[in-house]
C-alpha cells in the first residue's frame, strides 16, 4: 500500500493546508448577464418539458397549452440562450478595457489540447441537440398553429 506523503513547507504547515495561488483568471461566463441568461434559459426549459410531458400524457386539453409549449417557451429560452454568449462578450470587453496587454484580441481555438477539444466537442454535440428539439418544437408549432383547436377555440373566439 502506498504512504500518502506530504510536502513540509518549513513554517509548520503542510502544503496540503496552504491555499496555492492560481494564475488563471475567473471564466467568462461568471458576470450577470451571463448568469441571468442561463436562469432564463434553464426555467424556460423545464417549463417546456414540463408542458411536454402534460401534453404527452392528455391529463388536459387547454388550448393555450400549445401556445406556452411551442412558441412563447421557447422564444424565451433563445432568449436566454443568447443573453449567456453576450454577457460573455461584456465581460471580454470589460477585462480587455481594464488590462489590454493580458487578453488577445482573438480568441484562441487550440483543438490540439484535450481540455479545449473536449470543450468544442460538447458544445458541438450541445448545439446539435438544441438544433434538433428546435426543428421539432418549430413542426409542432406549426402543427398546432393549423389545428382546429388552435383556430377554433384559441384564434377565433
Amino acid at each position: 500500500m502506498a504512504e500518502l506523503i506530504e510536502a513540509h513547507n518549513g513554517n509548520g504547515a503542510f502544503m496540503s493546508d496552504a491555499i496555492l495561488p492560481t494564475n488563471k483568471p475567473a471564466r467568462l461566463f461568471r458576470n450577470f448577464i451571463s448568469f441571468v441568461g442561463a436562469a432564463i434559459a434553464f426555467a424556460s426549459l423545464t417549463s417546456i418539458l414540463f408542458l411536454f410531458l402534460i401534453e404527452l400524457t392528455g391529463s388536459t386539453t387547454n388550448p393555450y397549452l400549445g401556445i406556452f409549449t411551442y412558441v412563447i417557451f421557447p422564444s424565451f429560452l433563445a432568449f436566454g440562450i443568447m443573453l449567456i454568449p453576450l454577457g460573455m462578450l461584456w465581460e471580454r470587453r470589460r477585462r480587455r478595457k481594464l488590462a489590454p496587454a493580458d487578453i488577445a484580441a482573438f480568441p484562441v481555438l487550440d483543438l490540439n489540447d484535450p481540455r479545449r477539444r473536449r470543450s468544442f466537442l460538447t458544445f458541438a454535440g450541445l448545439t446539435f441537440i438544441f438544433l434538433f428539439m428546435s426543428a421539432f418544437g418549430s413542426y409542432r408549432a406549426y402543427e398546432y398553429s393549423e389545428s382546429v383547436t388552435f383556430c377554433g377555440q384559441t384564434c377565433h373566439t
